[in-house]
């Protein structure tokens, strides 16, 4: 399935045609996989035939598949989940004020990351250190008002507020 959808994308001549990263990340799989199936595709005109032959891929084909694929890794039949980064993941700690300010963000949904700031300087919510720190700021309501760390904390509180 995959491989027909890498094939349609491949011969897709639409000006809306997504790159290449952007479509494996729609399939689940990795950018240079799918230049691993497209080399294949193009050395081997045989195979595109072949994958031509099926027509193109419906929405429902590819449900079929993922549900197919999903249980396959529930009963262990598949490798691992692909690891897109030689590093080793971070160790979780908890730091109970980065929860508060979490939940702060969650808490307040509809609330502005202006007003978010002065929530955070009444609830004591200390400054991140890539904002006082370097910026050598004492409050969120200053931090917002610098240009360069208002962008930093709307991304900030953005990040937390789609955080599960």
């Amino acid at each position: 399935m995959v491989r027909r959808l890498v094939f349609w994308w491949f011969t897709c001549r639409d000006r809306s045609k997504p790159s290449g990263r952007a479509w494996a990340r729609e399939l689940g799989i990795s950018h240079t996989w799918l230049q691993k199936l497209v080399r294949e595709l193009t050395a081997d005109p045989s195979k595109m035939r072949r994958l031509q032959a099926y027509g193109d891929p419906t929405l429902a084909q590819l449900s079929r598949a993922r549900e197919y694929t999903r249980q396959m890794r529930e009963r262990g039949e598949l490798r691992g989940e692909l690891c897109r980064s030689n590093k080793r993941p971070k160790p979780q700690t908890y730091d109970p004020e980065v929860a508060k300010r979490r939940s702060l963000v969650k808490s307040n949904p509809d609330v502005s990351a202006e007003e978010m700031c002065e929530i955070f300087d009444r609830q004591h919510v200390p400054l991140t250190i890539e904002i006082g720190g370097i910026g050598g700021f004492r409050t969120w309501p200053e931090a917002y008002r610098h240009p360069h760390y208002r962008t930093r904390i709307q991304v900030l509180i953005t990040k937390e507020a789609r955080r599960e």
